[in-house]
């Protein structure tokens, strides 16, 4: 699920028919050579969110439906859907437990009690979040940004430069409907071990910025190599079937191959 979303709940009924909404167009950038193509288009009506992941040849790949409390994977290529709800996500997680329990159960003493070890380590295993305003200022295409710096355990880990709300297209909703977003991705991952807690401190921190990433960059070996741009954010009347699951499409129930983005 790639998705990096903030959270304030607007009424479902707001969003089941046609409405002005929020369309963003994103673009993966190469630092160095500046080269840089098409990657995501978000759709925002309400409290719905759609991503919708491009190609190569800039054509819907997959997209992502928060809605009625889930989370839709939806595969285009293979014409599947995978509704991920929390209690989705606690049945999945029970069935890997069990796996687990019987994988465990048929190892020499020795390894077991290593693996048990190791389990119990990465489930105790925490790690800290801070953001902080560097106090620059700069400009990506047509939208003017705030500086801030992401760390992880002390260490720089990305850098988001976030427009003010006020400055994008219906900016207001987009924040709003982006809350809403954030809300159902924690309680999704709260069934996990540690994923609500972990994206509820990410979130935290991100809230304090107020506004909209219109460039991420994140860090690989000290250096950033690729970057997220924001290349145009308008406003567009919205059909409600812009966020339904597209017509013939047959479900993947969670956990099958090719579900929730597993091949």
């Amino acid at each position: 699920m790639r998705l990096q979303l903030a959270g304030l709940a607007l009424g479902l009924a707001a969003a089941t028919t046609a409405g002005a909404g929020v369309v963003i167009q994103m673009a993966d950038r190469d630092v160095k050579s500046g080269q840089q193509s098409d990657r995501d288009v978000w759709y925002a009506q309400g409290a719905l969110l759609r991503v919708d992941r491009l190609d190569d040849a800039g054509h819907v790949q997959r997209m992502s439906i928060l809605r009625d409390g889930a989370i839709w994977e939806v595969d285009v290529e293979r014409r599947t859907y995978t509704r991920i709800d929390k209690a989705a996500m606690q049945g999945q997680m029970g069935v890997m437990d069990e796996r687990m329990k019987a994988a465990l159960a048929s190892m020499p003493p020795e390894r077991r009690a290593k693996m048990e070890q190791m389990m119990q380590n990465m489930q105790q295993a925490h790690h800290d979040y801070a953001w902080s305003d560097t106090g620059k200022s700069d400009r990506v295409g047509q939208y003017g940004c705030r500086t801030w710096e992401g760390r992880r355990d002390n260490k720089p880990s990305e850098e988001v430069c976030v427009a003010p709300t006020s400055s994008l297209p219906g900016g207001d909703e987009l924040l709003a409907t982006m809350r809403q977003a954030s809300k159902v991705v924690q309680d999704v991952l709260s069934a996990t071990p540690q994923g609500g807690r972990m994206f509820g401190e990410y979130i935290k921190r991100f809230e304090q910025m107020n506004g909209f990433p219109v460039r991420t960059r994140h860090l690989s070996g000290g250096q950033f190599s690729r970057e997220s741009i924001v290349t145009k954010v308008e406003r567009q009347s919205l059909p409600a079937d812009k966020f339904e699951i597209p017509k013939g499409y047959a479900e993947k129930p969670l956990g099958k191959p090719g579900a929730g983005g597993d091949d």
